[in-house]
């Protein structure tokens, strides 16, 4: 059996391993990976290679950030304040206003929606929603949006069609996922009944006053919202530096923060990437792709 069969059964194995233990796949894919790189003789370093370290850091970075304002209190002030604009039967349009602007946010190339499933999770708590139907918005939001020729992914996609040479209408993609995770988004919207909800009172909670926390912690990501509108910078660099500010002048508990940063996500991404190189090293992915 060729080496490359051999990794796409070794990435099978792996995933199928970790869901049956329960193990982060993340662990079992560098595992493997590393075992995949003794029988065939590749280098450590060629392992190394496959692993996403921007990504990673990136990802470290935003939920450095998204933590803090979890610790400090902002993500549950603005719930609440969500929780106030959303009484009566005004609640039934933020469903529709959330899809909407953060497809836009998707459709321009603005990769928001890391930052911003924190806050939709402190939302749907607070205007006592389904959580997961909720982050199924911007989920869909990612999927409609993803092959706008502005957005990253568009941008590689793109770019590997015309590596490959093939003529297409770049706009016929996008336009199709737009119709159908739009239309997927109204069932939804019917489904879980959002077209009849209402909120007559909001908790007591709702009368807190903004800290000076919270404050330079909203300011914190608006700024780095801002930056990567405007300079393109990028939001793995503005958050952490905006993480810390907030810790150095006292408004976010650096110790607490670095706790609450869910390292079993970087972990899965480190893992299932290195393995992934070595599958490509392989001949896996072109045997794949082949198949296909």
């Amino acid at each position: 059996m060729s080496s490359a069969a051999v990794s796409i059964m070794v990435l099978i194995l792996a995933i199928v391993i970790s869901n049956a233990r329960k193990i982060n796949v993340g662990i079992v894919a560098m595992v493997s990976a590393m075992i995949l790189s003794l029988v065939y003789g590749l280098k450590f370093s060629q392992v190394l290679d496959g692993v996403n370290i921007t990504l990673i850091v990136r990802m470290f970075l935003v939920q450095f950030l998204v933590v803090i304002a979890c610790e400090n209190g902002t993500m549950q002030y603005a719930a609440r304040k969500v929780q106030l604009l959303c009484r009566g039967r005004a609640i039934q349009i933020f469903p529709i206003v959330l899809y909407a602007l953060m497809l836009l946010a998707e459709l321009v190339g603005f990769n928001l929606y890391s930052m911003f499933i924190p806050i939709l999770a402190a939302v749907a708590y607070a205007l006592q929603m389904d959580m997961l139907a909720v982050g199924m918005i911007g989920v869909m939001t990612m999927l409609a949006g993803c092959f706008s020729p502005y957005s990253v992914p568009g941008i590689m996609f793109y770019g590997y069609v015309t590596d490959a040479g093939l003529s297409f209408n770049r706009w016929n993609l996008l336009v199709l996922c737009l119709i159908s995770y739009t239309v997927l988004f109204i069932v939804l919207y019917f489904y879980y009944g959002w077209h009849k909800a209402s909120i007559q009172y909001a908790s007591e909670q709702e009368k807190s006053t903004m800290t000076a926390a919270i404050f330079f912690t909203l300011l914190g990501y608006a700024c780095v919202v801002g930056l990567n509108l405007i300079f393109h910078l990028d939001m793995g660099i503005t958050s952490g530096v905006a993480a810390l500010l907030l810790c150095l002048f006292g408004f976010a508990d650096a110790e607490r923060a670095a706790k609450g940063i869910p390292y079993a996500v970087l972990v899965m991404i480190a893992g299932m990437t290195a393995l992934i190189g070595v599958i490509e090293t392989l001949g896996g992915i072109d045997l794949l792709s082949s198949f296909i």
